[in-house]
Parts: C-alpha cells; sequence; structure tokens
C-alpha cells in the first residue's frame, strides 16, 4: 500500500482521527507545518499532528495508519534540540504527539524504581520527588526540565549523575507494535510485576532493546531506576594546564575513573570555546559576519575569563568517608595535570553564587557568570533540572530570552545541530579527534565548541554543537556542511556517532548497509507497511 505523496489528507481521513483523539487534539494546517521544522533548518511536510491520550488510543491510530496507508512518526515531547526536534525522517508523516501521555504511573521507594508514561519531564519527576519528599536523583540532561525522560533514554542519552547511562537504568518497556498489538516481556506476561520491574533482562531473548534507536513500536510507560541521593555530594573542577596537557589529562581521567567507579558520576572536560559560550556573551561586534573566534581574540576573552585550556568537572557521591578518602585519589590522579583544583559542596556552591556578585569594583560583575555557572553544575550533580546548558544555543545569535524565563530553541528561532562522536578513552586517539574537529570547524567557519564526556572509563562521547543563524540560508547550508564534512572525517578516523538527528539517518543507513540487514528484515516482518516512522534507524 502506498503512502500519500503530499501534504493533503482526505476529509474522511481527518475525521477518523478526530474521531480518534478528538477534534480538540488534531492539528492541522499551519501548526502542523511548524512541527515540521527544526533547529536543524532542515524541514519536512507533515499533514497532521495528533494527541492521542492513552495506550488504547495508540493502538486505534495504529490500526486506522494500517487501514489508510499513513506514515506514523511518534515523539514523546518534540524536544529533541538538535537532532531534529519533533520532525519526521521523511515528509508526509502524521506526528503523533505523546506528551498528553504525562503520568509517573508507579514509583517504589524501596527499590528505587518509577515508572512513567512519555510526556513525563524532568521537571515533572523532580516536582514529584519534592512534594513526596523521596530521596532520589532525577536523571537529568543539558536538554533541560521540560524534556521527556523517556525519549531521552529510548534514544540512549546521558547524563553526569550516577546512573549517566539513561538507557541502561531501564528495567522494562511497554509499546504498541505496527500491527497494533501490545508487547511486553515474559516475566511481565507471567505475571511477575515487581520481578519485571526489578530485573532488566528477563528470560529468553532480550527483546526491551528493540525499542531504542529504532522504528519498531510506540514505547507507552517504561520502568527505570533512581539513584539514591547519596549522604555527601561534592562537585570538583579542575584547570589544565595548556593544551599540550590533553594528552596527560585523558590519562588521569581514566586511571580515577578506573579508581573510583560508582563513587565519580562522570567526567566532563571542556575546550575554552566550550565553556566560554557558559560564561560569556559572544562577541558579535568583534567577529566579522560569517567568521570565527580569531586567536588573538580567544586569547584575550579566556584570559579576561580565567578559562584554561581544558576545564573538567565532575561529582563524587558517597558516604563523608567515602567522599574524603575519593578526594585523596583525585587529588594524586588529577592533581599532576592541572594547574588549579578544587572540590566544591552545595553549601559552599550556593554561598559563593550568592556572595561573588556583590563584590565591590568591577569583581562582581566578572566573577557573577562563574559563580552562576559553579551553582548550575552542582544543581546537574544534585539531579535537579535546569536550563543550564540551553543559553548555548543562543550564544552566536545573543538573543535569549529574559533570565528565568522558559527556554525552547525551536521556537526561539536557534540554529543548532549536535554531533555526538564516541572517542576511545586513548590519549592519542582524543589529540587525533580533537584535531579533526578543529581543522573542519575552521574549514566550515564554525565554532568549535567541544566537550568529552566520559561514558565508562573506556569511551568518551564527545558532543559538538554547531551553532548558526537559522534565518540565513547560507549560514545554514554551511553549518549544515560542516556537519556532514565531521561525520565523513570522523567516520574515517575510527569516531563513530552515537546517535544521529533526523535528517543524517539516511547517511547512516548508506554508510553500512550491511549492518542494517537485521534491521531491515525485522521491519518488514513487523510493519510490512512502513506505517511507523519510515527510515528511521533502519536501512535504506
Amino acid at each position: 500500500m502506498s503512502l500519500p505523496s503530499s501534504t493533503e489528507l482526505s476529509t474522511q481521513t481527518l475525521e477518523a482521527l478526530a474521531g480518534i483523539v478528538g477534534p480538540q487534539w488534531l492539528r492541522t494546517g499551519e501548526e502542523a507545518w511548524k512541527r515540521g521544522t527544526s533547529t536543524t533548518s532542515v524541514s519536512r511536510r507533515v499533514p497532521a499532528v495528533v494527541f492521542p491520550a492513552s495506550t488504547r488510543e495508540i493502538v486505534a491510530l495504529v490500526e486506522l495508519a494500517n487501514a489508510r496507508g499513513l506514515a506514523l512518526y511518534p515523539v514523546s515531547t518534540g524536544r529533541n534540540w538538535g537532532y531534529g526536534c519533533g520532525a519526521p525522517v521523511r515528509d508526509d508523516c502524521v506526528v503523533v504527539d505523546l506528551s498528553r501521555m504525562n503520568r509517573i504511573v508507579s514509583l517504589d521507594a524501596e527499590l528505587g524504581l518509577v515508572t512513567v508514561q512519555p510526556g513525563v519531564t524532568q521537571g515533572m519527576l523532580s516536582q514529584y520527588l519534592r512534594e513526596h519528599q523521596l530521596p532520589f536523583l532525577v536523571p537529568v540532561t543539558g536538554a533541560g526540565p521540560d524534556c521527556s525522560l523517556l525519549g531521552n533514554a529510548l534514544e540512549r542519552g546521558y547524563g553526569i549523575t550516577p546512573h549517566a547511562d539513561h538507557f541502561g537504568a531501564i528495567t522494562r518497556l511497554e509499546a504498541v507494535l505496527p500491527d497494533g498489538s501490545l508487547y511486553r516481556s515474559a516475566h511481565g506476561d507471567l505475571g511477575g510485576q515487581r520481578v519485571d520491574q526489578a530485573f532488566k533482562w528477563g528470560v529468553g531473548p532480550y527483546l526491551d532493546g528493540l525499542f531504542s534507536q529504532s522504528n519498531l513500536g510506540i514505547v507507552t510507560e517504561l520502568t527505570f531506576v533512581l539513584a539514591r541521593k547519596p549522604e555527601h555530594l561534592e562537585a570538583f573542577f579542575f584547570w589544565v594546564r595548556d593544551d599540550a596537557g590533553l594528552e596527560d589529562a585523558v590519562g588521569a581521567i581514566r586511571e580515577t575513573l578506573r579508581d573510583l567507579g560508582g563513587v565519580v558520576g562522570a567526567i566532563n572536560l571542556l575546550n575554552p570555546q566550550r565553556v566560554l559560550s557558559m560564561v560569556a556573551p559572544y562577541p558579535r561586534d568583534r567577529v566579522p559576519r560569517g567568521d570565527v573566534l580569531s586567536a588573538e581574540l580567544l586569547a584575550e576573552l579566556t584570559s579576561r575569563h580565567g578559562v584554561a585550556a581544558w576545564t573538567g568537572t565532575g561529582g563524587l557521591y558517597g558516604t563523608r568517608e567515602v567522599v574524603r578518602a575519593a578526594r585523596s585519589t583525585i587529588r594524586r590522579r588529577l592533581g599532576r595535570v592541572a594547574r588549579r583544583l578544587m572540590f566544591l559542596g552545595a553549601d559552599r556552591a550556593r554561598l559563593l553564587s550568592q556572595w561573588l556578585p556583590r563584590l565591590p569594583l568591577g569583581f562582581g560583575a566578572k566573577l557573577a557568570p562563574q559563580a552562576r555557572t559553579l551553582s548550575n553544575v552542582m544543581s546537574v550533580l544534585e539531579g535537579v533540572p535546569t536550563q543550564m546548558a540551553l543559553p548555548l544555543a543562543y550564544w552566536k545569535s545573543g538573543r535569549r530570552p529574559p533570565e528565568g524565563a522558559p527556554m525552547n530553541p525551536h521556537a526561539d528561532g536557534c540554529g543548532l545541530l549536535w554531533t555526538s562522536p564516541l572517542v576511545p578513552m586513548v590519549p592519542e586517539l582524543v589529540r587525533t579527534y580533537v584535531r579533526t574537529v578543529r581543522e573542519v570547524t575552521a574549514r566550515h567557519r564554525m565554532e568549535p565548541l567541544i566537550t568529552l564526556t566520559s561514558l565508562s572509563d573506556r569511551c568518551f562521547d564527545s558532543s559538538i554543537p554547531l551553532l548558526f543563524d537559522r534565518e540565513d540560508p547560507d549560514e545554514a547550508a554551511r553549518a549544515l556542511a560542516c556537519q556532514q564534512a565531521l561525520l565523513d572525517t570522523c567516520r574515517r578516523e575510527g569516531f563513530l556517532p552515537y546517535r544521529v538527528g533526523t535528517h543524517t539517518m539516511r547517511w547512516l543507513a548508506e554508510q553500512a548497509p550491511q549492518a542494517w540487514r537485521l534491521t531491515e528484515n525485522l521491519k518488514r516482518a513487523l510493519d510490512p507497511r512502513q506505517v511507523l516512522a519510515p527510515e528511521r534507524y533502519s536501512g535504506l
């Protein structure tokens, strides 16, 4: 059965969609068109958006799609910033927005297990934990308080709190399959609800993984493990002496993670441009349009704001005795590569953020951004959702909302593309990777904002945000070309992405056609009419 070739849906189809979700939960026209846009500047034609409120309504939508040859594209909240937001991979998909399904189904405080629907955000869970005075950390990310927990976990996102691997924390899920039937694990079918929630792997083939980074079902709820608030938490910060110290810093980070697994959540390492994007406005009046910070201007800004060649941060979680011992290990490991090393508890961080801005003679104004950043980092380590990372999307434009106002990079017109290569934690390979990013971004006149986040003591994920003016077609084209060059060059060097945006799914399929053969076979068997998210993480 062929799919519709334009954005026009028949009156009968629109009436059928409205009959399932209610007329007030069907969007067409301009509202649907907006859902096909994103921070990437790549747009897709979207004929309609529906907002189901239950699994029953999702089943009805899937059955209708099979009967009428529709393609559905499910999103949790549509806030996948820099990777396509809520836009489909291909044109003419009906977007299924699951944000109305925002119930925290259950929370087992004894075992630390929470079950959520797709629309539950970081902020909602945080509020629930506060209201019920429960001692757990929210698995926060830089995407902000209004982003879906389920969506991030299924996309295999990560954070820097103790359960950094968010998909790894999932213990069970339920999904609607492309034929409208329901999936749950064998343990769930056997009636062992608490066992099903407590034990990730179930019995028999592990099938839950088929619904991560895939198009084989619509996940309607999942259970994941929450990290408990520790007796004591400290942040640590270190500043690498110069760029030549990168290799030694990587080796020291690897040793620290090996020594302190389970005590250190994750370690971030940021280059100067990335830190400047957090503590200083972009000097637009001193950078020619379409250009980047010169070496001289970069040196001036880093000196003025006290930014090092590489800045590292992480968190220590445990009893006071454990954290005290870990502090000694970090001093021994990281102290030899850092020009400065600092430990900061929550109370001290908040005190600094309150008092540093009040210093006289201009010192307060100079130190206020750094103080805010320290306080925000501490909040993230405490599992408190913040907008700390969102100003990045507004850095080059300078057009960010007022302090404290909600940020929505898509709605606010930001141009943002994320590229996320994996980098083995080998000092020489990290140097090769950094050199590659610098060379590619320089050729395309894009700022090289580099973060390296430890996923283990073996591997970093590096997140590279490409910032551009979405209203400038030439700049948007240059950003897309830069991302493509990064993907191609990093692939040749062996630095492969852990996830990709909707507009680069085809590139992924083209690069490894053999690897997708099993996925294609599964898709044909489960979804012969291609009704669920066609071309998303699948072969050509």
